[in-house]
């Protein structure tokens, strides 16, 4: 049977693994929007490819993107060319996604852990 201390260790790796989970609008935004949200961004190229963006700012009339690489976050140039869509994340559909897939994960588990507890209580193997 397993004991507290798996579970809690399942549910805190669960808790770990989703805590990059993001969420963001529907709805493209201009990049000057994207400036003022002063918010995580999604911004998808011309050519298809996707950037996650801690924010985008703008300093001398350039847009730039603030993206987190190792351990430290650097600047890179954005054109506004290439940009097909920029979308700002939703926080609230992003906590209300983590909270709603760490209640589902632990209602797993609770089951799961319950099946197990009352078969062997119950003698089945």
């Amino acid at each position: 049977m397993l004991d507290k201390s798996k579970i809690v260790c399942v549910l805190l790796i669960f808790v770990l693994m989703l805590q990059s989970c993001a969420v963001y609008q529907k709805t493209a935004v201009s990049v000057d929007e994207a400036v003022t949200s002063k918010r995580k961004v999604l911004i998808t190229k011309t050519d298809g490819a996707k950037l996650k963006l801690k924010k985008v700012e703008q300093i001398e009339g350039k847009y730039f993107g603030i993206v987190k690489l190792d351990s430290k976050t650097e600047k890179i140039i954005l054109i506004e060319n290439d940009i097909r869509t920029i979308r700002i994340l939703n926080k609230t559909a992003t906590t209300l996604s983590n909270i709603g897939i760490i209640a589902g994960s632990t209602l797993v588990i609770s089951s799961i852990v319950a099946v197990v507890a009352i078969s062997a209580a119950w003698g089945i193997e």
